[in-house]
């Protein structure tokens, strides 16, 4: 599975395990002013510019494989954000796409 749609897979909804558009997350920075929902070609533009690479770092630590189901992967997927965020707290960040609702 390729960087980008790494990060696509953890926004994703999930309708066999009951997610809804509230729970979709994604790994940014705290210094990228673009939505990566919405914005996602140049929130990830602005990502590899200032060098942090959401999508490469999250492809090295989310355990994810096209043997087990898009479940397990899209738990995977968090779980590496959750991780990455506590490793780095200052710089990585989870986001919702209900934070960027108004």
């Amino acid at each position: 599975m390729d960087n980008i749609n790494l990060m696509h897979s953890a926004s994703e909804e999930n309708n066999s395990d009951n997610t809804n558009a509230n729970d979709d997350c994604m790994l940014t920075t705290y210094d990228n002013p673009f939505n990566p929902f919405t914005e996602f070609n140049l929130w990830f533009k602005h990502d590899l510019l200032l060098g942090h690479n959401c999508c490469g770092l999250l492809s090295q630590v989310a355990n994810v494989n096209n043997i087990q189901s898009d479940y397990y992967n899209q738990k995977d997927v968090n779980d590496a954000i959750d991780y990455i965020c506590e490793q780095f707290p200052l710089i990585f960040k989870k986001v919702y796409r209900s934070d960027y609702e108004s």
